[in-house]
């Protein structure tokens, strides 16, 4: 078993909904997930079976399926890390990745700041993909996933 689906399958048993995307890409892959973010599963047996048609695919996670909510930090885009609470983080090509929890109910605008996306309606790529820069996804802070609740001002 690959390192990426071992993350796979163990996204998938915490009930987090997984996505394959392209080899080295952002987009959904387009034979594996043919319905594209609703192609998105926490069937570890169908998870099981893109690995063997595809050992090298990304893997991104569903956000409103998964009751996950996550701020995108883009330093490019003057992203700051600053006033955001601990909790789950993933380096990315350009930034972070911090996630939350929040319930499906919920709704969230598309931007939380400046150079500071929302993840909600889409997806996100998970780690350990492979950005198509050549930078791998990587889990910088392995805090417990915190409810959104927890950042201030949301």
């Amino acid at each position: 078993m690959t390192l990426i689906q071992n993350y796979a399958i163990t996204y998938a048993a915490l009930g987090l909904k997984i996505l394959p995307l392209g080899v080295e890409a952002k987009q959904p892959h387009k034979s594996l997930a043919p319905r594209g973010l609703h192609s998105a599963t926490d069937d570890i047996e169908a998870i099981t079976e893109w690995f063997k048609r595809q050992p090298k695919i990304n893997i991104g996670i569903a956000c409103k399926p998964s009751n996950l909510v996550v701020l995108d930090v883009d330093l490019r885009n003057g992203g700051t890390t600053d006033g955001l609470t601990k909790t789950r983080r993933i380096r990315t090509g350009n930034g972070w990745h911090y996630y939350y929890y929040a319930s499906s109910e919920m709704s969230f605008p598309g931007k939380y700041r400046e150079g500071v996306d929302i993840k909600w309606n889409g997806y996100v790529v998970a780690a350990p993909s492979v950005h198509p820069s050549g930078s791998i996804y990587q889990v910088d802070d392995m805090t417990e996933i915190r409810p959104i609740s927890d950042l201030v001002g949301v």
